[in-house]
């Protein structure tokens, strides 16, 4: 886990040189969000397309029971896979329902274990329709974190005292990106060790979704 007040600490000594920053912890809070909210949509996409980027979100994987429906749990952010008697279904789009009756490989059919998906407005419905079982792995939001900053006074100086009860979930290896993700949201260009980082998850990442 990343300790929140070191993240805040190592913010403010980046940022209080120069005219870049923050003045109050609700900044720093909304910023902390957008960037989980952001980091989270860039690398969820990419889930089974390499190990360094499952190892990131793991601590986010969940799994949930459901039939030929599967709703949307209130902490969903997007699937990872759907299984039908440990035997994968596949991704469909709604379009592909009528031609897959004329796919007998692809056809969903519970005696040969083939199974689909497909996304609706408040789930997924998993077919053939005569499923009674089915399990969903998904990756969840990350749980929003805060700092506090408290009055403090000596007979030499005022200052801010950050706490936080709660840590961020990302694993260690996720600091570099959080923090120069961070820095860019206040004003301190970052893009070349960001694209440094996300190139040692074996990711090309474009300038535009950053």
């Amino acid at each position: 886990m990343i300790q929140t007040v070191h993240l805040y600490n190592d913010i403010v000594n980046t940022t209080k040189s120069g005219t870049a920053g923050f003045q109050r912890a609700s900044e720093f809070n909304d910023a902390l969000h957008s960037v989980q909210v952001s980091l989270m949509g860039l690398l969820s996409p990419l889930y089974a397309t390499t190990r360094a980027v499952k190892d990131l979100l793991a601590p986010f994987i969940e799994e949930v029971s459901g039939s030929s429906t599967i709703p949307f749990p209130a902490d969903y952010f997007q699937v990872a896979a759907i299984e039908v008697n440990s035997y994968p279904a596949d991704s469909i789009e709604v379009n592909q329902i009528a031609s897959l009756n004329y796919l007998p490989s692809r056809k969903p059919d519970a005696s040969k274990n083939i199974y689909a998906y497909y996304q609706v407005d408040n789930g997924f419905v998993v077919l053939p329709a005569t499923v009674s079982s089915s399990r969903m792995i998904y990756i969840r939001k990350p749980e929003d974190v805060a700092i506090v900053l408290t009055p403090t006074s000596t007979e030499d100086s005022d200052y801010l005292t950050p706490s936080s009860t709660t840590d961020l979930e990302w694993p260690d290896r996720a600091y570099n990106l959080i923090f120069y993700m961070m820095l860019e949201r206040f004003g301190v260009s970052q893009r070349e060790p960001l694209f440094m980082e996300f190139s040692k998850l074996g990711i090309q990442m474009e300038a535009s979704k950053l």
